[in-house]
């Protein structure tokens, strides 16, 4: 499938990561929905293929923590001023969010196993940090 990205001009290949999970709001969509769960924030373009390979794997990470974890995206192209705001400086790249802080980020295409063990490492680092644990599933 191709499709033009109007707003850069450029081509864009394959499917891209779900608009019901674009934000509109960084502070509401992220930082806000952050003080009750671990908020993965997908920063992405139409253009970049890496970032449509990691979408999946992302997708069911979030999926396998059971509302502990929420994954938004975040086109850059729509939100550039985020780009230096959340110094992001290459694609794809994920940001965790956790009670208003950055936790941690993780930059390229990286396996499904990795990406679990790195939300794994995330919660263990929130808690020695003494910030409290996400609720259980079926929590708020």
């Amino acid at each position: 499938m191709r499709a033009r990205n109007g707003a850069a001009g450029r081509p864009h290949f394959g499917p891209m990561p779900s608009l019901e999970r674009e934000i509109a709001d960084f502070d509401a969509d992220v930082l806000r929905r952050s003080q009750t769960r671990l908020v993965l924030a997908e920063y992405w373009a139409p253009w970049c293929a890496a970032g449509r390979r990691l979408h999946p794997a992302l997708e069911h990470v979030a999926a396998r923590f059971h509302g502990r974890v929420e994954l938004v995206s975040v086109n850059i192209e729509m939100h550039a001023q985020l780009r230096e705001v959340q110094q992001v400086h290459g694609l794809p790249l994920v940001k965790a969010y956790y009670r208003g802080l950055a936790l941690g980020e993780l930059g390229g295409v990286v396996p499904e196993r990795d990406i679990v063990a790195w939300v794994d490492g995330l919660f263990e680092a929130a808690r020695e940090a003494g910030l409290p644990p996400p609720p259980a599933p079926g929590g708020p």
